[in-house]
């Protein structure tokens, strides 16, 4: 009887490791066909970025999803694996505008904007 016990905690130790892994990874990993843009409230670039979606009235136009890094910690961790998919090399300070487009990362305001330019023809 103990051993069936022991056996029974076991694998529910094991399914539990295993829903906790797959929960974390598909908080924070890119998916495909999703558009995200990360940004920061103290960038200048994203800045540029956010008057040109405003301008052009593009979040009605595209469906994205943005995730302000700076305030958000789960962001942080989403756009560094990101970067880290799309071997972006990861230093103390991240690289910011930064859009994945569902396929591939895009830095920098001027890459953003002409990425959303060309998504509105």
């Amino acid at each position: 009887m103990k051993k069936y016990i022991v056996i029974l905690l076991v694998i529910l130790i094991m399914i539990s490791g295993i829903w906790l892994l797959v929960r974390e990874q598909s908080k924070s990993a890119v998916k495909p066909n999703e558009i995200v843009l990360f940004y920061s409230e103290v960038c200048p670039h994203c800045a540029k970025v956010d008057a040109f979606l405003k301008a052009d009235n593009i979040r009605s136009k595209v469906k994205f999803s943005e995730k302000e890094v700076s305030q958000n910690r789960d962001n942080l961790t989403s756009l560094v694996r990101t970067m880290q998919h799309c071997k972006i090399p990861v230093k103390k300070v991240v690289e910011v505008p930064l859009l994945w487009t569902g396929s591939e990362c895009l830095v920098g305001d001027k890459d953003i904007i002409q990425f959303f330019k060309d998504k509105t023809k």
